[in-house]
């Protein structure tokens, strides 16, 4: 049963929570106008029509007013529902107001972002437990007029954002919906601020992919101009505690072969964008500047792979990258990976990995090697690989193989990669499924003892006549060859082609996705997680995760509403 209504609840100020309240809040709107009415729901629930580009709100609890809960240092969302009952709503605009606190305490409202809910059309569904039909995903920053058709229903993307220093407690304020055919009409907002903050850095480690030809295709750019493209999008990944990899070669250093030795260096450039994420934004790991594309580098000619003068000057590439790193201040205490060989799937394949992790495991210091491939392997008549440092697995080993018993990787890292479909599995991905598959991700990793989770691209979005606005199913030859699902390969949509789609206007920076901020949702979680007491971790993890079935998981908004509770209350107990 969905717990937005079951009564027990009903008291308590849960997380996110879109439910009516026992007693009215003290912020009162103004008479609702006749021809539309406003409504909160949870940022847990996935709109869905099967026939037109807006929500169909069939079978899903509305609520009066919005109630959320969030630490400080954190966002919380909800959804604005505006449901044009008796007439087209004209030239539609969405204000938040200041959230008024205790003692006079003011959130202001330039801490509460407003987004456009788009609504992609899917003409075949991810798989036998996906849709079609149009489901929201894409959310613009909303800064425009709209229009909202009669009988249609708009919705509007809320996230709230607490400050570190805000005073904790009760803040209320309101959301003003005007239109120039239809008067106004406001929302009343309640937020409740725990008392306590979440740490700038993360404890979770998350890594997706970033193409950087795909953002200099998107905004034709090239050189320092996509250089700078580039620092808008890992900082803007890197704010929401997720690391960037794989576009990043504008980072990688120089180096020279001067007959001796190798020469390594970078410019001043390079070293200030390390600085600021490794230092700044708090990043948990970083990819190490290392590839099979280096057996062509100028500083390697003249030698043969694996050599062991190739071996030589690899060792002394790795060494001297990272005695800069060291004295520029961003080694990051070795918080560095490799990942060289992806998806080892022959004999060759498995020599291959050998022959690059022998060779990293040669240098003092050194990063660690990672390889996306389970322990087990996959013919017993290939070798064994060797020197990994980090196994980074899918998660149907970890969710439903046993042979992703911890006892197996004891002195190593393992880390769990992309999602599953085909059948329930966790997934941040499928735009045709609700949010949890996707915020759950991290109670899974934490649950599982896994040390991090790896995403493969945040902006895969091939040509613009095959752009995620109007192909949710890119490459589409590779997607009916392996199955990729609705949403594979993007959480970003291309900020260039937004008023090509929707009644918002182009802008520079990122345009996310309603799977993208629910996954970071997942990753505030796991904050809760880490800092409640081991009582309230399993009462919380249970409500979340069947102990007796670990590819059961719930998806109903008022679990994770009630988990989240259940920490954060214990996390402040502690506190006093």
């Amino acid at each position: 049963m969905n717990r937005l209504t079951t009564p027990l609840l009903l008291s308590l100020f849960l997380s996110a929570c879109i439910q009516t309240p026992p007693t009215p809040p003290p912020i009162q709107p103004p008479a609702p106008s006749t021809e539309f009415e406003l409504h909160a729901i949870s940022s847990m629930v996935k709109l869905h029509n099967s026939e037109a580009p807006y929500a169909d709100l069939s079978g899903i609890e509305l609520s009066s007013w919005a109630n959320v809960s969030a630490a400080k240092n954190e966002r919380e969302a909800f959804q604005l529902i505006i449901s044009a009952n008796q007439t087209e709503l004209q030239n539609v605009q969405v204000a938040a107001s200041d959230l008024s606190g205790p003692a006079g305490n003011l959130i202001s409202s330039s801490n509460i972002e407003l987004f456009y809910v788009h609504f992609i059309e899917l003409t075949e569904a991810s798989d036998e437990l996906g849709g079609t039909g149009y489901y929201a995903d894409a959310l613009p920053p909303l800064n425009n007029e709209f229009e909202v058709e009669k009988g249609a229903n708009a919705a509007i993307w809320v996230k709230l954002s607490v400050p570190e220093n805000v005073v904790a407690g009760e803040y209320e304020g309101s959301l003003n919906v005007s239109t120039s055919n239809a008067g106004s009409a406001s929302l009343p907002v309640h937020l409740r601020v725990w008392n306590f903050s979440l740490p700038e850095k993360p404890s979770m480690t998350a890594v997706f992919g970033i193409s950087a030809n795909a953002l200099s295709f998107a905004y034709d750019l090239k050189g320092s101009e996509l250089d700078e493209k580039l620092d808008e999008y890992l900082s803007f990944m890197l704010q929401n505690k997720v690391v960037p990899f794989s576009g990043i070669g504008h980072l990688y250093p120089s180096a020279e072969w001067n007959g001796e030795e190798v020469e390594v260096w970078f410019t001043d450039e390079q070293l200030s964008y390390m600085k600021k994420y490794i230092n700044q934004y708090h990043a948990s790991t970083w990819q190490f500047p290392i590839g099979k594309w280096m057996a062509d580098a100028k500083f390697m000619q003249g030698t043969a792979p694996f050599s062991p003068e190739f071996n030589e000057r690899m060792r002394q590439y790795i060494e001297k990258t990272i005695a800069i790193y060291k004295q520029e201040g961003i080694w990051n205490n070795g918080e560095y990976f490799t990942w060289i060989v992806d998806e080892p799937k022959t004999r060759e394949a498995y020599e291959e990995v050998n022959d690059w992790s022998a060779l990293v495991a040669g240098a003092s210091p050194r990063p660690k090697f990672m390889v996306t491939e389970q322990i087990t392997k996959q013919d017993a008549a290939w070798p064994a690989l060797q020197n990994i440092d980090l196994w980074c697995t899918s998660m149907k080993v970890f969710v439903v193989d046993e042979r992703a018993d911890e006892s197996r990787y004891e002195g190593e890292e393992w880390w769990w990669y992309n999602g599953g479909f085909g059948a329930d599995y966790p997934n941040p991905e499928l735009i045709d499924r609700q949010p949890a598959v996707g915020r759950v991700i991290p109670w899974y990793t934490y649950k599982l003892g896994i040390d991090g989770y790896l995403y493969w691209a945040t902006t895969y979005w091939g040509s613009f006549a095959n752009n995620p606005w109007n192909s949710p199913k890119l490459l589409q030859q590779v997607a009916d060859m392996l199955g990729y699902p609705n949403g594979a390969g993007y959480m970003f949509y291309p900020s260039t082609l937004i008023s090509n789609h929707t009644p918002m206007n182009n802008i520079e920076g990122v345009t996310t996705s309603i799977r993208w901020e629910v996954f970071i949702d997942g990753l505030e979680d796991y904050e809760y997680l880490t800092m409640a007491s081991a009582g309230a971790r399993i009462q919380a993890l249970n409500l979340i995760i069947d102990s007796s079935n670990k590819l059961s998981f719930s998806k109903e908004p008022g679990d994770y509403e009630e988990a989240r509770r259940i920490l954060a209350e214990n996390i402040e107990a502690n506190m006093r």
